[in-house]
């Protein structure tokens, strides 16, 4: 009998073509109309779901997984885990239902391949699996599928990738930690919604601390990544650790466990360096580093002395991620952020220990060292040579009286954050606040306004008058504009491990000029990435990515990052309200590095210049075509 080509259910078709649905070969395998769930994703639900029955208390949180198979959803480009979660309502109230979107792919995925195009120069760049959450119609489509499954008013609550290449999907251990992670963001994010619907601002007060808790700060130093709980490493050349100590029952006793020293959080960090056109420092205190410039209030004239004209740096203290040890609000966060300013200013350890020379660990990859060439080049100086680092006879005040030459006694505090990372969530009111226009800013309602609300309460009214002093305009956070960031990791065969890619820095590249002029040329195309307002995000990435695999072949992209800046008034009067609020801090110091494994025009506004003599915190010794796949977090 001979074989019908036609389609039984399309008789009105000619040909051997006919009405038969365009199809690809890669997008075969649902064509049989099974719905199957791969492997990978499999593990994933069989592990989760053993962590919920073995390890995890559920009592006042209903949790969902729906694991989402990209052969039975054509709009995803990869499989999706959703976890969901809902905390119970007190007297019958009804909560939200927060769903949080888990990427499952490998490191080495794909979504396309984007040429960039310089005119005489031309890069590649991929666009990789963490866009997924950029996209309005993903995220729709994640909380309708969780909506549809439980019946209830469902918020969307972040996203982020889980390699299963670099994580293995049947380890208890490490899914357990994910998945805390991914439940605190549903949970958090939920609650917040709920709140604001309300009209509600419910975050921490710190005029109710209890004054028998005492919070110190251990200061470390550091030469070596940390990773997150999807395996991901973040650069973490300081550490910023703050612990409680409730003195409320002191008995003297070593077995009085409330005198158990707990961590509250910890930050993670480095210092960048800006480099930016000579100008007045403004006013200094005499018990700086600067002090021997003698400034006072009759230089600030306007005119550049000998002196500042060869002031080429500003310091850029990076927060790579802010870890409260228990809640997750924004209120923790900012607290966290805080501890970070306070213990990075006191005493200029930013610069007298972090930058430091003679603190650092020997052949550090970020050594001030190669900063001589960079003097070199911007002074117009006759030498070309690094700082002497190595000399014994370079010692603190060698250091000291380069900092009074060369850097402005200011500072700019930024977070930087990996873009669908496991720890985005958190900082999503932060993120989007940078993204703001200043007339969106400075209105009731916008994120900026919410993080100054928020000020209010944490300090229970005292950052209002504050800011006010200041001069605060509204506008918290800023973030250059099309600026981002590559975020992923390489082998450094020097220390023969695996490190962050932020670890590219100014000073990085800078000791790898090894006295030749003509590698000057990567620091130029470095800065041009960084801060030239004629390119797009597309061509930032592009330049960088290029600079990067010169240097490091190995390097493995897995996203992308962006980092914001905050204003300076807005940090002053956090910090300032926190101390009327009657909170304080005490810092201390790790002197030795340990190992521990686990220019824009908006900068003017970040720089926080003679804060020092204000906190009063006690030490203790010891063209835009293509650019829009990366408009990050729409959907919030």
């Amino acid at each position: 009998m001979p074989i019908d080509f036609n389609d039984k259910q399309n008789q009105q078709q000619s040909g051997f073509l006919g009405n038969a649905k365009p199809f690809t070969f890669s997008g075969n395998r649902g064509i049989s109309g099974f719905n199957v769930i791969n492997g990978s994703l499999m593990s994933f639900e069989k592990t989760l779901k053993e962590v919920l029955d073995a390890r995890v208390s559920v009592n006042e949180v209903d949790i969902g997984i729906i694991p989402m198979d990209h052969n039975n959803h054509s709009q995803l480009p990869v499989d999706v885990m959703l976890i969901t979660a809902r905390r119970k309502g007190e007297h019958g109230d009804k909560n939200l239902r927060g769903v949080y979107a888990v990427a499952v792919c490998k490191s080495t995925d794909t979504l396309k391949e984007q040429v960039v195009d310089l005119g005489a120069r031309k890069f590649s760049i991929d666009i990789l699996p963490s866009q997924i959450f950029n996209s309005n119609e993903l995220v729709n489509l994640f909380v309708s599928v969780a909506k549809d499954k439980f019946k209830e008013d469902t918020v969307y609550c972040g996203g982020s990738t889980l390699f299963t290449d670099e994580i293995d999907l049947k380890d208890q251990g490490v899914v357990l930690n994910n998945l805390i992670e991914y439940l605190m963001a549903c949970v958090t994010q939920a609650e917040f919604e709920k709140n604001r619907r309300n009209r509600q601002l419910i975050d921490m007060n710190f005029a109710a601390h209890k004054s028998t808790e005492i919070l110190t700060c251990e200061r470390k130093l550091n030469n070596a990544p940390v990773f997150d709980h999807a395996g991901q490493p973040i650069r973490a050349d300081f550490i910023h650790t703050v612990t409680s100590r409730d003195e409320s029952q002191n008995t003297g006793s070593f077995l009085d466990g409330a005198n158990i020293a707990r961590e509250v959080t910890h930050l993670t960090g480095y210092i960048d360096l800006l480099p930016v056109s000579p100008n007045i420092a403004g006013l200094a205190n005499a018990m700086n580093p600067w002090g021997s410039t003698g400034y006072s209030a009759a230089q600030v004239t306007g005119q550049q002395t000998p002196v500042e004209a060869t002031r080429t740096y500003v310091t850029n203290v990076v927060f790579t991620s802010i870890n409260p040890s228990d809640s997750q609000t924004m209120g923790n966060i900012l607290f966290g952020l805080v501890s970070g300013v306070i213990a990075s200013w006191d005493n200029y350890w930013w610069v007298m220990t972090a930058l430091n020379p003679k603190q650092q660990a020997p052949n550090s990859l970020h050594s001030v060292a190669g900063l001589g060439y960079d003097i070199s080049r911007m002074l117009q100086l006759p030498n070309f040579e690094p700082f002497p680092v190595d000399d014994p006879k370079f010692d603190d005040s060698s250091w000291v009286i380069n900092l009074n030459k060369y850097f402005r006694p200011d500072v700019v505090f930024s977070l930087e954050v990996g873009l669908g990372t496991i720890g985005e969530w958190k900082y999503n009111a932060i993120l989007q606040a940078a993204t703001e226009t200043y007339d969106e800013a400075i209105k009731k309602g916008s994120q900026n306004s919410y993080l100054i609300d928020l000020a209010t309460l944490l300090t229970n009214g005292a950052f209002t008058e504050e800011y006010k002093k200041l001069g605060g305009d509204g506008r918290v956070v800023t973030t250059l504009r099309d600026r981002q960031v590559l975020m992923g990791s390489y082998y450094n065969n020097e220390l023969k491990a695996i490190r962050s890619l932020q670890d590219f820095d100014r000073r990085l590249l800078l000791n790898q000029v090894n006295g030749q002029v003509e590698n000057m040329s990567i620091i130029t195309d470095w800065t041009y990435a960084s801060v030239d307002p004629s390119l797009n995000t597309l061509q930032r990435l592009g330049i960088q990515q290029d600079i990067i695999k010169r240097q490091a072949p190995s390097a493995k992209v897995t996203g992308y990052g962006v980092r914001v800046d905050f204003d300076a008034r807005y940090i002053q009067a956090l910090v300032l309200g926190m101390r009327t609020a009657g909170l304080n801090l005490l810092n201390s110091n790790t002197m030795a590095p340990v190992n521990q494994a686990q220019y824009a025009v908006h900068i003017n506004n970040a720089m926080v210049s003679n804060i020092g003599a204000q906190l009063g915190y006690q030490n203790v010794a010891s063209n835009k075509s293509g650019a829009n796949i990366f408009n990050y977090g729409r959907h919030y």
